[in-house]
């Protein structure tokens, strides 16, 4: 990018004390900066420590790539993603996480797709990457594995996060604080923000070359996490379709709640039965427990706070 010119992609990371995986992330992303790209890139900063300065300030020596650092110590994610949009200069606006680092055509796959089929968002697929010690059973089991698309398939909130998305900047320029700081300590502030998009009748994209790719290490993959998680993320699914206009009303709370009990009542048995024979179905059953008791949490007002 030349002194002065304005990118046409601005690169957002939102991190908070991973300075190994930061690092990681920012290198896998010299590729998109050299083949013609040249993006800005954004590193919010959302430690009170300040513990992504000196990565950023490394990463930055060699003075191929500036690295724009802010510092937001205010803890909440949705601040520091709002943060990032008030700092972008683009017309386009990407977004990808500190745990996460990008294959080598993910930008331009993300560029080329959303103009070709006039999308507003374009997203694609985040793939494991397992590290040395996670368990034969959790690889095989799947568990971190998301659903995926063909390439400019039309796409919904539920295939939407922050952790592989490109969208164009005009879509937030007149918004006060385009994700929902409610949603700040508990995530899903990525899952409210597309909803809304979608409401708007934003057309929104998939690109299946767009990968980027999720460290998981091995304090990840354990059952206890990875319920929390399960539990964690239908809890916040139950808030963001309650937020929404058409979520709202006594008979969707009923149903959500009659639904994810019936569920309940299925599921423990289940767990119980299949423990025996295939423990990674039984544990299947587990995770529907966990996201079940996630959504009736989320109905008598519980918040888990992850962040």
């Amino acid at each position: 990018m030349t002194p002065g010119s304005t990118p046409k992609v601005s690169i957002c990371i939102c991190t908070y004390q991973r300075p190994g995986w930061l690092s990681h992330c920012l290198e896998s992303l010299r590729p998109s900066y050299s083949s013609g790209h040249r993006p800005e890139i954004i590193v919010v900063d959302n430690d009170p420590a300040a513990s992504a300065a000196d990565v950023v300030r490394a990463f930055s020596l060699d003075g191929e790539i500036q690295v724009r650092y802010v510092h937001e110590p205010a803890r909440n994610i949705s601040t520091a993603r709002n943060t990032a949009l008030r700092e972008a200069s683009a017309e386009w606006i990407a977004f990808i996480d500190d745990d996460e680092f990008a294959s080598p055509g993910w930008l331009g796959n993300l560029i080329a797709t959303a103009e070709r089929h006039d999308a507003a968002v374009a997203l694609g697929p985040v793939v494991p990457a397992y590290g040395a010690n996670v368990p034969a059973w959790v690889t095989r089991g799947a568990f971190f594995e998301r659903r995926r698309h063909l390439t400019g398939t039309i796409v919904g909130w539920h295939d939407a996060r922050t952790g592989n998305a490109l969208f164009r900047k005009s879509l937030v320029a007149s918004m006060t604080a385009p994700f929902s700081e409610s949603f700040g300590l508990t995530g899903g502030e990525d899952s409210e923000f597309f909803r809304r998009l979608e409401q708007q009748g934003k057309k929104m994209v998939w690109c299946d070359e767009a990968i980027v790719y999720e460290h998981v290490p091995a304090e990840r993959a354990t059952t206890g996490w990875m319920l929390r998680r399960s539990f964690r993320t239908r809890q916040t699914w139950t808030r963001v379709t309650l937020a929404s206009s058409a979520g709202g009303g006594v008979g969707r709370l009923a149903s959500i709640a009659a639904l994810a009990a019936a569920r309940l009542v299925i599921s423990v048995p289940m767990a119980l039965l299949l423990a025996p024979i295939s423990p990674s179905k039984s544990f299947r059953e587990l995770r529907t427990l966990a996201n079940r008791a996630g959504k009736l949490a989320a109905l008598l007002g519980h918040s888990y706070e992850e962040y």
